[in-house]
């Protein structure tokens, strides 16, 4: 019996290209499995180029596999960190260079979370205000010397100095 192959419609393409380990050239429109998978709006299985297996089943052996074996998994998984472990942490690294933004916005949306909770806190209870005022009072009074070593008009005299001597080089 002859193979049918027909190309993928746009749908199919972006449903392959959303799984970034999948090669779009490597898939075709093939007859419905024998598991009755078939791709939405379409009467086709959208099978591997290579053994004209059903994607779906695919996933559904390596799900079962995982379920059954759990140590094999464990272990596949711990000799695969083991052989590649400079490439995971290069790619960690550039996930964590690259979301900088985001765990910025993050620790932002948080504070401004928090600082509207506890604006609704102090406009409830305004002797807890009072009492957050009165520690800010005692901290600074306590460490006054940090505060003056780091006052605007030292600052202000250091970034002139600096400044000055790289005009001067």
């Amino acid at each position: 019996m002859a193979r049918i192959y027909e190309p993928l419609n746009d749908e199919a393409k972006a449903y392959i290209q959303s799984n970034p380990r999948l090669k779009l050239d490597n898939y075709f429109f093939g007859s419905v499995c024998k598991n009755g998978h078939n791709f939405p709006g379409t009467e086709r299985s959208i099978r591997r180029e290579e053994n004209g297996s059903c994607i779906h089943c695919l996933r559904e052996r390596a799900e079962q596999w995982r379920k059954e074996k759990p140590e094999e998994v464990k272990e596949s998984r711990d000799r695969h960190r083991r052989e590649n472990i400079d490439i995971l942490r290069l790619r960690q690294r550039e996930r964590y260079a690259n979301n900088v933004l985001g765990r910025k916005d993050r620790a932002k949306q948080a504070w401004l979370k928090k600082k509207e909770e506890l604006k609704t806190l102090y406009e409830q209870h305004p002797e807890l205000k009072q009492e957050q005022l009165a520690r800010h009072r005692d901290y600074y009074r306590r460490n006054k010397g940090r505060y003056k070593k780091y006052s605007k008009r030292k600052i202000l005299r250091r970034l002139a100095a600096i400044t000055n001597k790289q005009a001067v080089s």
